[in-house]
């Protein structure tokens, strides 16, 4: 019988039933033959991660955890992360209309100007 689309079967063949061998896979899946099978190519070599903590190369030491980085160059490189203790001016430039960057704000336009 040939499945020409999902369920629609045609070509019937009339098989005797001593020729054909039951298998028993209870709630399982019939096997699949090996002929079936595609090879697989895949290549494992596992690693042994270093755990101890004085080696500089061990994912589990706190200075590679907190203070180094992957910048996308396949090494740790050293990250800024102490933060500032003043406030940095950024510099920027008023809006079209306002003479003072300090009464630019959407706020200041609507509340009432103090005498």
């Amino acid at each position: 019988m040939l499945e020409k689309a999902p369920g629609l079967y045609y070509d019937f063949v009339t098989v005797p039933a001593h020729i054909l061998e039951h298998i028993d896979t209870g709630i399982n899946l019939a096997p699949v033959p090996d002929s079936l099978k595609r090879p697989n190519n895949e290549i494992i070599d596992p690693e042994e991660v270093s755990t101890h903590k004085n080696d500089p190369t061990s994912y589990l030491t706190p200075h590679r955890q907190t203070l180094t980085s992957d910048r996308g160059d396949a090494k740790d490189s050293k990250t800024n992360t102490d933060l500032p203790d003043r406030n940095i001016k950024i510099p920027s430039s008023p809006a079209e209309d306002d003479k003072d960057p300090a009464v630019a704000s959407y706020t200041a336009r609507y509340m009432p100007k103090k005498r």
